[in-house]
């Protein structure tokens, strides 16, 4: 649930990471130049006060929100029904029992109604970073092409200097380019457990087992 920007630029530079050093990077310049071209434009481009994914997601909660009757106990405090249902919204908080208010940080269908209520403007409690101009802002820097090679202008306390590879053990065998998929990715098909074989434990091999070897 933490990784998955990493994984997805993962799976899109896979083949970018076979290229030699100098033309992978310039393959990611280069990538993240078209993504900044386009994203600064989509911002440009939306004329509402969020970005589309979110206002679509606000106006999914508002038309939801239509039929929910609204009880104020005072001017932050609401008990909100739908039908026998019944969810309590803290305006102060930007809080609702439904927790969704407060998990995806926009008003969900409990709280617009409450705000409804109260005559107040739903954007206002809507997080900061669904809004236009923050995503205006992520974007406005420019990745500026570097141009020809042999037009480069190269200091010479660069040009003496001597760049050896990293140190570290290169292991044995291929090297992964996916990772390993966790149980629950894999369309929720149980993953067969492996024990160790010297042990008989599962959760590590042979190799990193540090438990005294069975009695056979």
């Amino acid at each position: 649930m933490t990784s998955n920007v990493a994984e997805s630029l993962n799976s899109v530079t896979m083949s970018i990471r076979e290229f030699p050093i100098c033309t992978m990077l310039e393959s990611f310049r280069a990538l993240v130049q078209k993504w900044s071209y386009s994203n600064r434009n989509t911002a440009n481009a939306t004329s509402t006060r969020l970005t589309t994914k979110f206002e679509e997601i606000l106006k999914k909660n508002y038309l939801y929100s239509v039929d929910l009757t609204v009880h104020p106990t005072n001017h932050i405090l609401f008990e909100v029904h739908n039908g026998e249902r019944k969810n309590v919204v803290d305006l102060s908080k930007r809080s609702c029992t439904c927790n969704g208010f407060q998990m995806n940080q926009i008003p969900c269908a409990y709280a617009i109604a409450a705000l409804q209520k109260s005559n107040l403007d739903p954007y206002d409690y809507c997080s900061q970073y669904y809004k236009k101009e923050t995503m205006v802002a992520a974007y406005k820097e420019i990745v500026y092409p570097i141009g020809n090679k042999e037009t480069w202008v190269i200091p010479e306390h660069v040009k003496s200097m001597i760049v050896y590879p990293p140190e570290g053990r290169i292991r044995v065998g291929r090297p992964k380019k996916r990772r390993c998929k966790a149980s629950w990715e894999r369309n929720g098909n149980p993953v067969k457990q492996i024990n160790c074989g010297k042990c008989g434990q599962n959760g590590h091999n042979r190799r990193t087992c540090r438990n005294p070897k069975k009695n056979v």
